[in-house]
């Protein structure tokens, strides 16, 4: 597997930080909180909430990175303090910084445990640090876990009267088919290329609108384990969906297959030329 396939592979963790971030982002001080069982936490004084709510409206990150700490500092007991870490490690997450990414939703985890969007964004993190080697290989495995805790906890959670059934099997099929991503981007730094392929082909399942990159990845795989028919099938679907730069790739890699499937009808046609008719 070349290098372009392999980051094509593993690159789409930036991607899944950028779409759990947007929804982190609409969910915050909403409906964060329900993603966690614990109950929703509420500032205790007028000061507590006017630090938290500069934390809320900041939109430079590094800004937010500040009124974070501002806020653990003056109120290191508060029931929001996992809640600011959740958007310190978002503020990282835009500055592409995966080691402090992964410290700060540790950090939010301890406070705010089992909560699925930080689980997912902190192991999206650790795929992105060690593959630009911020990040050692050792914590694969703590990757791994937190995607497949994530895919139970999303099983077990019950739905908040918030949230309407129809948006709420939407967020929990968008979460449930990141998490399995996640479990097949790991699978394929290991080098097990079968376990990584049923993961992809599990997310795409799960997710109630599969992108074009998930149906790019599925016929990577499919072709480097030689199943050319799956390949073909998912390429031309990741054309459909696109965007751009996944439909010229995998317009490239479908064309690929095509051309090996011809040059291997032609040799059997000369194999069995050359055998003769049977005797």
């Amino acid at each position: 597997m070349n290098n372009e396939i392999r980051n094509w592979l593993v690159r789409s963790p930036l991607l899944a930080c950028l779409m759990l971030a947007a929804a982190t982002g609409e969910l915050a001080g909403q409906m964060g909180p329900f993603l966690s069982p614990s109950q929703v936490p509420q500032a205790k004084t007028q000061d507590e909430y006017d630090v938290y709510l500069n934390i809320l409206t900041s939109k430079d990150p590094q800004q937010t990175i500040s009124q974070v700490d501002r806020f653990a500092h003056e109120f290191p007991k508060s029931q929001l303090l996992g809640l600011a870490f959740e958007h310190k490690m978002l503020a990282y997450q835009k500055l592409q910084d995966w080691a402090n990414v992964f410290r700060s939703g540790q950090r939010a985890l301890q406070l705010e445990p089992r909560n699925v969007m930080t689980s997912l964004t902190v192991a999206a993190a650790i795929i992105n640090g060690i593959d630009n080697k911020t990040l050692p290989t050792s914590l694969l495995d703590d990757a791994e876990q937190y995607s497949a805790e994530s895919i139970q906890e999303l099983g077990n959670m019950t739905i908040p009267h918030e949230i309407t059934l129809d948006r709420w099997e939407r967020m929990r099929g968008n979460l449930e088919g990141q998490a399995h991503e996640l479990l097949g981007e790991v699978a394929v730094l290991r080098g097990k290329n079968q376990i990584g392929r049923r993961e992809f082909e599990a997310a795409i399942h799960a997710s109630p609108n599969p992108r074009g990159m998930q149906f790019l990845r599925l016929g990577l795989l499919s072709q480097s384990l030689g199943n050319d028919d799956q390949a073909s099938q998912a390429f031309r679907r990741a054309m459909e969906l696109g965007p751009d730069n996944v439909r010229k790739l995998a317009k490239r890699e479908l064309q690929k297959v095509q051309r090996a499937s011809a040059r291997q009808g032609v040799t059997q046609d000369r194999q069995a030329v050359k055998a003769g008719p049977p005797k």
